[in-house]
């Protein structure tokens, strides 16, 4: 079965000042609950998920989200996919 292999949403993380920071957010705790629990996806398809705008969440994730290291980014030719923190 060759989908992505799905990050434990139970796991543990452990965060620093900046992490919970970036985390102050209801809409960014969202996106990564998202990522964390379906794997890596486009801003696109996890504003549609939330009932927000695609502008937004890809705001909260390439300044907010991925400068506190809870996510990272993987770019693509036209896209970016945006994947929970490798620890």
């Amino acid at each position: 079965m060759g989908g992505p292999k799905r990050q434990d949403p139970e796991a543990e993380v452990a965060l620093d000042a900046k992490g919970l920071r970036a985390l102050a957010h209801p809409v960014r705790v969202q996106l990564v609950e998202l990522l964390r629990t379906y794997g890596p996806s486009t801003a696109t398809r996890l504003a549609a998920r939330l009932g927000i705008t695609s502008g937004n969440a890809s705001y909260r994730l390439k300044l907010s989200l991925a400068t506190a290291a809870s996510i990272g980014r993987i770019s693509g030719a036209r896209t970016s996919h945006f994947r929970p923190a490798v620890k």
